[in-house]
């Protein structure tokens, strides 16, 4: 176990150098931007047999949030898999019934760096496709608020993303401070086109355009436009093509190396982003952990 830890924290350079713990004036307040470690990870599948170990890489990754996708059959057995993992990280959990295929959501925090104010397992009151999860925080040492949204977009319809996009815009208006985590089956706004041959015919009507003659063109990046240009801001839009966070699972027809894994922030200032790579954490599932250092200024 030892040897599987020190194997993800390799991964791990962009979080040295960030100060936990920041000075403070006279009546205890920081005096320095809030600082947020935080990450999006799909399970597939409920993690199974690998949660476990994909527990173990989330607590090498020192995590103050994580939003997590595929908690599959999360509500069963009065909770018993949230709370596993809620034990497991030592964090804090809500979970978001999904409305398809048990694909739930649950949003993991340390109740020292985030105090949960308000709480919606269906922001988007049954318009998505899986949920659309939102929890209102605030930062103890500043009292500042911050918006958290979880979730997981269609993935079998370029229309449905965009019209999920539309339900997030929002969240990106002037003078909010809102971070968007999640699955969100998309290549970036301006990530290099796919080779898409090798994919199977019957599988690419879920990634490209479709045309009105029934034809298919480029890849369908219509919702993750939206975002970027409502003011969502990509940390990853500037890395190189190790942001990919899917593409390397052997047992699937789908293995073309792309991004589908995001953390957006409006209002928000990043400082790192990363995707950990490494053989080991590319035996847990069909989807790679992604993370950002955040800063959130009074």
């Amino acid at each position: 176990m030892e040897a599987s830890v020190a194997r993800i924290a390799q991964g791990l350079a962009a979080f040295q150098g960030f100060p936990r713990d920041a000075g403070r004036d006279r009546k205890g307040r920081s005096m320095r931007p809030s600082t947020l470690r935080v990450g999006t990870y799909n399970l597939l599948d409920g993690g199974g047999d690998r949660l476990s170990t994909q527990m173990t890489a989330l607590r090498a990754m020192d995590l103050d949030l994580v939003a997590l996708q595929e908690v599959k059959d999360g509500s069963r057995d009065d909770h018993a898999l949230e709370c596993s993992i809620a034990n497991e990280l030592g964090m804090q959990t809500l979970l978001a019934p999904s409305a398809s295929h048990q694909c739930h959501l649950v949003l993991a925090w340390k109740p020292d760096k985030l105090r949960r104010v308000r709480y919606s397992p269906d922001a988007a009151e049954g318009n998505f496709h899986h949920t659309l999860q939102r929890v209102e925080f605030v930062i103890p040492d500043t009292d500042e608020p911050l918006t958290v949204l979880n979730t997981h977009l269609d993935p079998f319809s370029g229309d449905d993303r965009e019209s999920e996009a539309r339900w997030l815009t929002e969240y990106a208006a002037p003078g909010r401070r809102t971070l968007l985590l999640g699955d969100l089956n998309t290549i970036g706004a301006d990530d290099p086109e796919p080779d898409w041959s090798t994919l199977p015919g019957h599988l690419r009507s879920r990634h490209l355009l479709c045309r009105d003659d029934g034809t298919l063109g480029p890849t369908d990046r219509r919702a993750i436009r939206l975002l970027v240009g409502a003011g969502f801001v990509d940390p990853f839009a500037d890395l190189p093509l190790s942001r990919n966070t899917v593409g390397h699972w052997d047992e699937q027809e789908d293995g073309i190396p792309r991004r589908s894994d995001y953390i957006l922030g409006a209002g928000l200032a990043f400082r790192a982003a990363g995707v950990i790579d490494n053989q080991m954490v590319c035996r847990l599932s069909d989807h790679l952990p992604a993370y950002a250092v955040v800063e959130i200024h009074g």
